[in-house]
């Protein structure tokens, strides 16, 4: 099969809705390799592995009037019985001038934060975008 290239811009969801798409691979105790990062790669600006299990994600700076609607992150079961999961949290510099930035937590069995390698970790947000939302507009 030829290669393919799946990527697509941001998706408009509606009036000030913007749906961004994107994974990474966990990467033990060092940062993920960003020439493995799918989806919308383009919003992510930097993915650092900061802390056990913890991974801050900086948006890039194509457009820092963001608020965050919905997060979901999602982690790719890795073999039978190993309960591996994601989580999203800690956003900072909603709504201001300065970039998103957000941790995105991975886990295993029994919830404990842990360092995780090779495994894809998918993030979904829906975000509003404040630069063109009017007094009054949601």
């Amino acid at each position: 099969m030829a290669d393919r290239d799946f990527s697509r811009p941001l998706a408009t969801m509606g009036r000030n809705r913007i749906q961004v798409n994107f994974s990474f691979y966990t990467n033990g105790t060092s940062n993920p390799n960003t020439r493995l990062f799918q989806g919308n790669a383009d919003f992510v600006s930097t993915i650092l592995q900061v802390g056990t299990g913890a991974y801050q994600v900086t948006a890039s700076a194509r457009d820092f009037y963001n608020l965050v609607v919905g997060a979901k992150a999602t982690m790719e079961d890795s073999g039978a019985g190993t309960q591996q999961e994601a989580t999203i949290g800690g956003f900072q510099n909603e709504g201001t001038s300065s970039p998103l930035k957000f941790n995105v937590y991975t886990y295993a069995y029994p919830n404990n934060v842990s360092n995780i390698t090779n495994t894809r970790v998918w993030v979904e947000l829906i975000l509003r975008n404040t630069a063109s939302v009017g007094a009054g507009d949601p």
